[in-house]
């Protein structure tokens, strides 16, 4: 399963373009991805989407302070 993961978007990035992508192997057996797995990775990718916006966002702050001394 791949899937992109979305958070803010950096300069010169278009609103709806992802910034990665992720992929979703299930290591165990060969059992197809269910609806557990699907949800599994939904979470991980927006838990992933909102590490990079608050990496984001303490970029922004650390270079309005370097600016301000």
């Amino acid at each position: 399963m791949i899937g992109p993961v979305y958070g803010e978007p950096t300069p010169g990035q278009a609103e709806n373009q992802p910034n990665g992508i992720i992929q979703f192997i299930n290591k165990r057996g060969e059992a197809p991805i269910n609806e557990t797995d699907r949800k599994k990775f939904n979470e991980i990718a927006e838990l992933i989407g909102m590490c990079i916006q608050n990496t984001n966002n303490v970029t922004k702050t650390i270079g309005v302070t370097l600016k301000l001394n």
